[in-house]
């Protein structure tokens, strides 16, 4: 029932409805303290018995308040309405652009007008990782002084959406009641259920900037089921489209409206019509019908024009010298191989390790085919570097003239036109994805192996010597890199608690630059623009860059995106940026497998950020965590049909283990330990999750359902390891305590033995011992070992060693220790699997669900070589 005139919420005064959405109902309302009218949005009353829908409308007000945009409406606050929260809204007066097109098709020049603004709000939302996911003409509204809003995020988004299920109706169109956009204007993947991005919005503002010249929507039929059919099957009607447009602006809607997302736009700002005509003129001329033929043969000339472009003008640019003028130049480089490498290439942070620009800006390395390519940026073909079978983290020395590279545990170096490498040093354990070199004119090598303090050794070769050690509540250095002028060193620090941090090292003094914030920093470099670049990893992923001071280099701004689809910056001295770009990296599936590593079959589709997934006793059902461009929650999906379930809503730091019943779920919660510690709540999203250890983390259930094991916080010893009964929460008792960092517990299925892990012994080490009296202790892992997995059926205990490989250790039918030696389970058909994001064996131990790098069949990864960056950027 509508609220009535008169009616208060907060301290505003109901004065009349002005709308209704999917799920609430708008009025209008005055505020006494400010005099004037504001919009309130409430929930609708058939909706608000829904416990999830309150939380949706909450999200949407926190969406929207970071979004301070004119073209975006602002929210002023959120009051409380009958127990739901009601959001306060700046009120924009004004026809909707829905009712603009009732009237029929707008003039060409108002409606690009329109649509550049349109353009302009949804690139300001999608730079900061928000999809609006229900984009239409009613959810936009045009001032009567002409400007232009775009409403109603109450379906916004902030992350790539699991498919959320296989059957008859169309995945998206409903949950739990709920309209989840409006089906005219939603794209393929979201119809089909698919993983999707900012690009149903491009989508979405096709089928509006459509609307606004023909005056129908392009894929409006007279029932939902009947448009759903031509938005997968048909073609929009390009001769409704006055002729007055230009060939330039169909182009840009054709790209809009592609069906498959991977050929549409990447970027709404690349729709902005900027530089299109506002009006019609003598040459646009509407063109023909073009069938998917034509298109075939018109991109094929476009291409070969591009190529012949490049095969004749690209040497020429490049030796000539051309940064120097200070105009942006930009263009792409295919290179076969790149990101197809096994996991040490591909990594968390994308492919193309090692891909590095010479100081001089003229030549570029990349890894392919298990050894190092040089690609002279004046030729058209590369070279492989012989001596560099197996190498990662390459590093040019000064002079350009010769290379340094690591090779399992050791790092070598060899003239850059190839010969034979001179081994410099041993490392103190093997070099893993995150370990990098750095080259200083000094003559000096600094090296971390990506899991460990930093080293320095003369670039001649000798013993290398401890130059950072890791500091109390550091976990490693990551992703060396010299800076200019022999000012030291440029690295990533990650933390226990707080995330990432960029720091410098010069002469043996420390100094933070940027951070610790709570996002994966890797690969900063140095521009000479003032600004360090560096890759956003998990959220709102990219390059970035943030302003720094010119004699400290300390942050002294906000970073800002550079490149959306940008993977590990590379800079030379004279400024040129080098960067992968692959709009398909870190896609990941789950993916059932057998013992030796054959996927039997992938479980629901690909989405970005999967980890730790946890199989149920009855293996239904896989717990695994889902990364949110705010939260990390936990979802569920069915092994047999893949349909994902989200079980948490508010954020989740990890650890999703199962009680032995399967009907509840432990998971770590709060925003650090401290602030929260591990919750249960019903496997399937239902009833309110319990914090039942407080501060606790990494926890995983004895046999009985009856204890947790469990990790708590310690400020000398760093993480120790308890046991609590769930009937006596307030008292955990302590199984294993070190100077050192414990974690990972795991209790076997017969209750006899705990494995654990520890950096005790001064690398990543299992252990077992008895449990719960925690006496005797037995080494698992000779070489390093993490993600300790009992078998479910008993008699063997898996884990993932320091190479990445799942090793199975034999548990002797009497469960008498010690265990057996480890050996391995996969061979190089498991290339594709992300282990160390964690497994989970089978009820018999004889499959395993894991993490895998969804299928590359379809990706082009490329190298992007940009000259003077920064010019895109700078304020005019």
């Amino acid at each position: 029932m509508p609220l009535p005139a008169g009616s208060v919420i907060g301290p505003f005064e109901i004065l009349d409805a002005i709308g209704a959405g999917g799920m609430g109902e708008v009025y209008r309302a005055r505020d006494p303290r400010l005099q004037r009218h504001v919009a309130i949005k409430v929930l609708l009353a058939e909706f608000t018995r829904d416990p999830d829908l309150p939380a949706r409308l909450e999200r949407e007000a926190t969406i929207l308040a970071s979004l301070n945009h004119p073209g975006i409406a602002t929210v002023l606050g959120i009051e409380t309405w009958q127990g739901s929260p009601a959001v306060v809204m700046e009120l924009v007066e004004g026809e909707s652009l829905a009712d603009r097109c009732r009237r029929g098709p707008l003039p060409l020049g108002e409606a690009l007008r329109i649509a550049r603004s349109i353009a302009d709000a949804l690139s300001f939302a999608h730079d900061r990782g928000v999809v609006h996911r229900d984009l239409k003409p009613a959810n936009i509204r045009i001032r009567p002084d002409g400007a232009v809003k775009v409403l109603d995020f109450g379906l916004a988004r902030t992350t790539v959406v699991p498919a959320t299920g296989s059957g008859a109706e169309p995945a998206g169109l409903t949950r739990t009641g709920a309209l989840l956009g409006t089906v005219p204007y939603m794209s393929p993947e979201q119809l089909r259920g698919q993983a999707f991005d900012r690009r149903v919005d491009i989508w979405a503002f096709g089928c509006t900037v459509f609307e606004m010249l023909s005056g129908r929507a392009p894929f409006q039929r007279a029932t939902d089921v009947d448009s759903i059919t031509a938005i997968l099957q048909d073609e929009p009607d390009w001769s409704l489209l006055p002729a007055e447009v230009s060939p330039a602006v169909r182009l840009v809607l054709e790209r809009c409206l592609e069906k498959d997302a991977r050929q549409r736009l990447r970027d709404v700002a690349d729709a902005r019509f900027d530089d299109l005509p506002r009006s019609g003129s003598a040459a646009a001329i509407v063109p023909r019908p073009v069938r998917r033929i034509d298109r075939i043969v018109i991109g094929t000339v476009a291409a070969l024009a591009a190529v012949t472009a490049a095969v004749v003008l690209l040497p020429m640019w490049w030796r000539s010298g051309t940064a120097k003028d200070g105009a942006l130049r930009k263009f792409e480089v295919m290179v076969e191989g790149l990101g197809q490498m096994p996991g040490t290439y591909v990594g968390e942070s994308g492919p193309g390790a090692g891909v590095s620009i010479s100081p001089d800006g003229r030549r570029i390395v990349y890894p392919r085919d298990g050894k190092l390519w040089m690609r002279d940026l004046s030729q058209l073909e590369s070279r492989p570097i012989e001596g560099t079978d197996g190498a990662i983290a390459a590093a040019w020395s000064p002079d350009g003239e010769s290379l340094a590279f690591a090779v399992l545990d050791q790092v070598r170096r060899v003239p850059a036109r190839g010969g034979t490498p001179l081994t410099i040093t041993t490392a103190p354990g093997a070099f893993v994805e995150a370990g990098a070199v750095a080259w200083a004119a000094t003559g000096t090598l600094a090296f971390t192996t990506g899991n460990g303090p930093m080293f320095e050794v003369p670039s001649q070769g000798g013993d290398a010597a401890l130059s950072v050690p890791l500091e109390q509540g550091e976990i490693d250095f990551h992703d060396l890199v010299p800076l200019p002028n022999n000012r030291g060193t440029l690295f990533v620090t990650h933390t226990t608690t707080a995330g990432y941090a960029i720091d410098m090292v010069q002469n043996g003094t420390r100094r933070r630059l940027f951070g610790p914030r709570p996002q994966v920093f890797r690969h900063p470099v140095y521009s000479s623009t003032g600004h360090i670049l560096y890759q956003r990893v998990d959220r709102n992923p990219g390059i970035w860059a943030v302003p720094v001071d010119a004699t400290t280099l300390v942050a002294t701004g906000e970073p800002f995106l550079v490149a959306a689809s940008g993977l590990r910056p590379s800079l030379a001295a004279d400024g040129t940026l080098v960067f992968v770009t692959d709009e398909h990296w870190g896609l990941q599936t789950l993916s059932l497998i057998d013992r030796t590593g054959t996927v039997v079959r992938d479980i629901g589709a690909p989405v970005r950020g999967l980890r730790q997934p946890a199989l149920s006793k009855d293996d239904r059902l896989v717990a695994v965590m889902v990364q949110g461009s705010q939260n990390d929650d936990v979802w569920t999906y069915d092994v047999a049909t893949g349909q994902a379930t989200q079980v948490t809503f508010d954020g989740a730091r990890g650890d999703p283990t199962w009680d032995p019943t399967g009907d509840r779920l432990a998971y770590s919660c709060g925003k650090t330990s401290r602030e929260g510690g591990t919750c249960v709540r019903g496997a399937h999203g239902t009833g309110e999750a319990s914090l039942v250890i407080p501060r606790a983390t990494g926890a995983s259930y004895a046999p009985d359902g009856l204890s947790l094991v469990h990790l708590l916080l310690d400020p000398v010893t760093r993480t120790d390891i308890f046991r609590t009964r769930l009937a006596e929460p307030a008292a955990p008792a302590v199984l294993v305590r070190t100077d050192s960092f414990d974690y990972q517990p795991r209790v076997s299925p017969d209750g006899r033995y705990l494995v654990y892990g520890t950096s005790a012994t001064g690398r990543p080490d299992l252990f077992v011992t008895t449990f719960p009296e925690a006496k005797g202790r037995w080494r698992v892992s000779p070489d390093s070992g993490a993600a300790p997995q009992w078998n479910p059926a008993g008699g063997e205990l898996f884990y993932v060693d320091a190479a990445g490989r799942l090793q199975a250790v034999p548990i002797a039918p009497d469960g008498q220790m010690p265990p057996g030696p480890p050996r391995p389970l996969f061979g190089e058909t498991a290339s594709s699997l992300r282990l160390t994001d964690g497994f989970a064996p089978s009820a018999k131990g004889d499959r395993f669900v894991v993490v895998r790098d969804a299928d590359r069949a379809s990706a082009r990864p490329r190298i992007t070589v940009v000259q003077n960056w920064f010019t895109e950027f700078r304020t005019p």
